[in-house]
């Protein structure tokens, strides 16, 4: 029974047999990285290819705006313990943060669908307010 049970669900991984352009067996991991890598790069991207031109058009108001409902909704899925993308911004941050932050990324994205201009989001300050009736922090003397 059990051998049954197991040729059904195999949970044993084979290493991948990688071969160079010589047709030699590549056994080191890092080789195999780059030879895998090099390979999906020659068939997936095309230097020939220009960037695609930002839209251009008349700035118009969105159909159906993002609601702050929505906004919420899904800053609410966000996972907790995640590390900080480019932005450094984790996601608790986002996701714990006041009603006023909602509606400030809210209108910040429905302008940017609107006017279609980039979100110029700079570099800035984030300075931690202490939650009314919570004890204060002990100082340093």
């Amino acid at each position: 029974m059990f051998s049954v049970v197991k040729a059904l669900n195999p949970k044993t991984f084979e290493n991948p047999k990688v071969e160079d352009i010589e047709g030699k067996l590549i056994t080191n991991p890092n080789d195999i990285l780059l030879t895998v890598a090099d390979h999906f790069k020659n068939k997936l991207y095309d230097e020939s290819l220009t960037d695609i031109n930002p839209f251009q058009g008349k700035p118009r108001p969105l159909n159906k705006p993002i609601s702050l409902a929505k906004l919420r909704k899904s800053l609410n899925m966000l996972k907790n313990n995640k590390a900080a993308g480019d932005n450094q911004i984790n996601s608790e941050l986002l996701k714990y943060a006041p009603p006023l932050l909602d509606k400030s990324i809210a209108d910040t994205l429905n302008k940017a669908f609107e006017t279609y201009t980039d979100l110029n989001i700079n570099k800035g300050v984030l300075i931690a307010i202490q939650k009314p009736g919570k004890p204060k922090a002990l100082q340093e003397t």
